[in-house]
């Protein structure tokens, strides 16, 4: 088991060309509110956008995106419950859901677009009881 979760992490952290830090697995209670954190490992890429996803089944949706050019937009089901922030190192975004069910349960990804470099992604998955 203990193997399983350090590969699970290792796995999320490394997708793309520079590592995206992340805790893998989150927990939070019906009803509360979770803060979802990826850091992008080096202080100096040029970060153009940072959008989040969540993952259910064989669907992927957009909850948000920042954009260095177009600032940042909430959208669909989760656009009423969620706060974006991307603090002001553009190499750290957070996201905050409220009023948590069971159906926000799932993976969510933060994407970090880089220039020249193309994507970094992390993982984190979270389970709402």
């Amino acid at each position: 088991m203990e193997r399983l979760l350090i590969s699970a992490f290792l796995w999320s952290s490394v997708q793309g060309a520079i590592e995206v830090k992340t805790i893998p697995k989150e927990s939070a209670t019906v009803g509360g509110t979770v803060t979802l954190l990826c850091q992008l490992m080096t202080p100096k890429a040029n970060v153009i956008q940072v959008t989040w996803q969540k993952e259910s089944g064989n669907f992927t949706g957009t909850l948000a995106t920042n954009s260095r050019i177009y600032g940042q937009k909430l959208l669909g089901y989760y656009a009423r419950r969620t706060k974006h922030s991307t603090e002001d190192a553009p190499n750290v975004s957070a996201i905050s859901i409220s009023n948590l069910s069971p159906q926000d349960e799932g993976c969510f990804k933060c994407i970090f677009n880089l220039f020249p470099s193309g994507a970094s992604t992390g993982t984190i998955c979270l389970e709402v009881i």
